[in-house]
């Protein structure tokens, strides 16, 4: 309800049956497009591992638009798959011969499965099927 202005009952009641009140599905639905709180929608639950699956997919595309070969994402998501976190982000720009700001754009995409904290690169939880993308 705070998050969605002026939400009726019926949207509520949607979107607490679509995500089965899982918060990271219920911030999707809430910051998403209103249509998908109609009343039409509330048999078609939100898989949280197909919600994070299309967060990934969105941002290696992004990645691609921006230039970067699918080596290079590769090699970014293989080695935050095997490297104990924190990740440096300098260190790690300089291993896969890109720049630093680039590391940063493609974890900032990748936010919140991936996070950048003053000691580096970080999974959060549920950021596994990341690691799948590979």
């Amino acid at each position: 309800r705070a998050r969605v202005k002026d939400a009726t009952q019926t949207e509520i009641e949607v979107a607490f049956a679509r995500s089965q009140g899982n918060p990271r599905i219920l911030k999707h639905l809430a910051e998403g497009d209103r249509g998908l709180l109609e009343q039409s929608e509330i048999n078609k639950r939100v898989m949280l591992d197909e919600l994070l699956a299309a967060h990934i997919a969105s941002a290696l595309e992004e990645a691609s638009r921006q230039g970067y070969s699918d080596e290079k994402i590769k090699a970014f998501l293989a080695g935050l798959a095997v490297l104990p976190p924190p990740v440096p982000v300098k260190e790690y720009a300089n291993a896969l011969g890109m720049s630093e700001s680039a590391i940063q754009s493609f974890a900032a995409d990748l936010y919140p499965l991936l996070e950048k904290t003053k000691h580096g690169l970080v999974f959060r939880e549920g950021a596994f099927p990341l690691c799948d993308s590979l």
